[in-house]
């Protein structure tokens, strides 16, 4: 993850843990990368982003100076979800890179969207994503769930996996 020291990254943090993730955390303050680091992540500043990848999945929350870099970072089938947009909107990308890794680029953002729209999110955040918080009593973390279906490689967050290779999220 780009931006872990905010709001939105310690609970994307949390929630990736909580769901047996092993998380990368970019942090610019270095003053702030022990206390992301006990959240659970593992942390870097973004100049050294790419040395922790491959990455399955990469969530950005700085915006466009790290496109470039987060594609080269991304393993092949992986997924960039931008929901941040701080430090700029505006990105040149080599679409050549994108195509060769199979890799997935979207956006979401709350803010847009309808109130209906929103009081669904509220409720399946409910449903789903409450029963996993706090992250140490979590049921996510049970045994049977931890073994389901992940990938090898570390994400910005990443998921373990039986196999020795690296995952992000």
């Amino acid at each position: 993850m780009q931006g872990g020291a905010g709001g939105v990254g310690t609970a994307a943090i949390g929630l990736a843990v909580a769901a047996g993730a092993r998380v990368h955390a970019t942090v610019r303050s270095a003053a702030l990368h022990e206390a992301v680091g006990a959240l659970g992540a593992t942390v870097s500043a973004p100049e050294d982003f790419l040395e922790y990848g491959p990455f399955d999945v990469i969530l950005e929350l700085v915006g466009a100076p790290n496109l470039a870099d987060n594609l080269d970072a991304l393993a092949p089938e992986g997924r960039i979800v931008v929901i941040g947009l701080s430090a700029g909107a505006q990105a040149q990308l080599d679409l050549r890179v994108l195509m060769g890794k199979r890799a997935r680029i979207c956006g979401s953002m709350l803010r847009s969207r309808t109130l209906e729209e929103k009081a669904l999110t509220a409720r399946r955040m409910e449903r789903s994503v409450l029963p996993c918080w706090p992250p140490a009593a979590s049921p996510c973390r049970s045994p049977r769930r931890s073994r389901s279906r992940r990938s090898a490689r570390p994400t910005s967050a990443s998921r373990p996996a039986a196999s020795s290779a690296r995952s992000s999220w």
